[in-house]
């Protein structure tokens, strides 16, 4: 009796919390976009090309002229997850760029929900609830609620893909492995980075089964087949409109070249970063291409850069390392430079120091915690391919702010019991 009494007292205490974190995390990042943006004017070039064209896409669809930027030239250089969702939000709502960013905060407000859920699974409740507070007003990710970035869609996709996948870890349910298979196909199609992920959860499924094998045929099969039921529609029309193969998307040549060039040695301010392949050697050339062929063009122009500097490589490698871990301060705006820097620093702070303590302990090596490390190297080796972006990191932004509750619960325990009694997590 006093178990059933003391298990609904903790259910009613989870969702209270829950409920409490989403509303003040939607209504931080409200404010942030009513003191930002003017809601009823959608994205603009200021903020970058990728906003702008998203949009453009999602108003095309939506008007019946497929999924093009100028007409009668359908393409593939956008990953379409973002666009779609954008598209039905103009179906409902037509023009109306207000519900849109309400839309952005309230997805926001999710992924802080699912750090919870997702922390729940790996640390105590008051270290779980501290990860989620954490996340609330973590400042680059309030920032993309007020932007169209990808990452608004991205980050809670992420998020409800590996809580999904740690259930199943926990209790054995396929259907779970389910959800986090058609989560992680959609993140793909938003930011095909996400392609890296499935590998990463199938080696953990087959490490965490290494003593029956077979026990692992069914949840790698059912993570392989959800995963492609989402993708592959759009590979198919892909190679329909294009007539060669692009998995997703046909920017990644761009990303590469534009990272690995004479321009990103010139100075040291360069180090690391990225610059547009329109400036570079062989942009008139490929710009005369279509855009498949453009694509590959720039993978071998980034390949044949490498191949030719590969003394500037460890120190390439070095620089992009260092700043994907630095705050965004490639702004003209200094002012949003100094807000950046004075409220994301405390979190990157933090988030190393949480890495640094899971190398001493056993217990952050469990298949759950490799579930999590996995997908944060992920986006790392992305880095090292291409460029220290803090975009890169920032999507991964649920599970930077586990490393930064473990962070906390060393440091400050008692910042953890404040906010949830020190139960032990769940076995992941």
């Amino acid at each position: 009796m006093f178990c059933a009494a003391s298990a609904g007292h903790n259910a009613r205490g989870v969702r209270t919390f829950l409920i409490l974190l989403i509303v003040a995390a939607f209504l931080l990042r409200l404010g942030a976009v009513v003191a930002l943006r003017d809601m009823r004017q959608g994205p603009k070039l200021s903020l970058g090309s990728d906003g702008v064209e998203y949009d453009k896409l999602a108003a095309r669809m939506v008007e019946g002229q497929g999924y093009n930027l100028r007409a009668g030239q359908p393409t593939s250089f956008r990953a379409p997850g973002f666009p779609l969702f954008l598209a039905g939000l103009r179906l409902i709502f037509k023009q109306d760029y207000r519900p849109q960013y309400v839309a952005f905060c309230l997805l926001g407000a999710l992924a802080c929900g699912l750090t919870y859920l997702l922390a729940r699974e790996l640390l105590t409740e008051g270290a779980a609830r501290v990860a989620a507070v954490l996340l609330v007003f973590y400042f680059p990710h309030v920032y993309f609620s007020t932007a169209f970035f990808s990452e608004v869609l991205f980050v809670p996709l992420v998020a409800l893909a590996l809580w999904q996948f740690l259930v199943y870890l926990r209790t054995g349910s396929l259907a779970s492995v389910a959800a986090a298979a058609l989560a992680l196909g959609w993140a793909a199609l938003t930011r095909p980075v996400a392609m890296l992920i499935p590998p990463v959860l199938i080696g953990v499924l087959v490490w965490s089964r290494r003593k029956s094998i077979r026990s692992a045929v069914a949840p790698v099969a059912l993570l392989v087949c959800g995963f492609a039921l989402v993708v592959l529609p759009w590979t198919a029309r892909n190679y329909r409109v294009h007539g060669k193969m692009v998995w997703i998307a046909t920017n990644g040549g761009s990303t590469f070249y534009g990272a690995n060039n004479d321009w990103v040695i010139a100075t040291v301010s360069h180090y690391g970063e990225w610059t547009s392949t329109i400036t570079q050697p062989g942009a008139a050339e490929d710009l005369a291409k279509d855009e498949v062929d453009r694509d590959r063009s720039q993978w071998r122009r980034g390949e044949m850069w490498l191949g030719s500097h590969i003394r500037w490589v460890p120190l390439m490698l070095a620089a992009k390392y260092v700043r994907l871990w630095l705050p965004d301060i490639s702004s003209p705006n200094r002012a949003f430079v100094l807000l950046n820097v004075v409220f994301t620093t405390p979190f990157l702070v933090l988030i190393l120091l949480g890495q640094f303590r899971m190398t001493r302990g056993a217990e952050f090596w469990t298949p759950g915690w490799l579930a999590l490390h996995g997908t944060g190297l992920a986006t790392v080796a992305m880095a090292l391919l291409t460029w220290g972006s803090s975009r890169f990191r920032d999507a991964n932004a649920p599970l930077l702010m586990v490393y930064a509750a473990v962070a906390v619960s060393w440091l400050v325990p008692s910042a953890c019991r404040l906010l949830g009694r020190d139960s032990r997590p769940p076995d992941a």
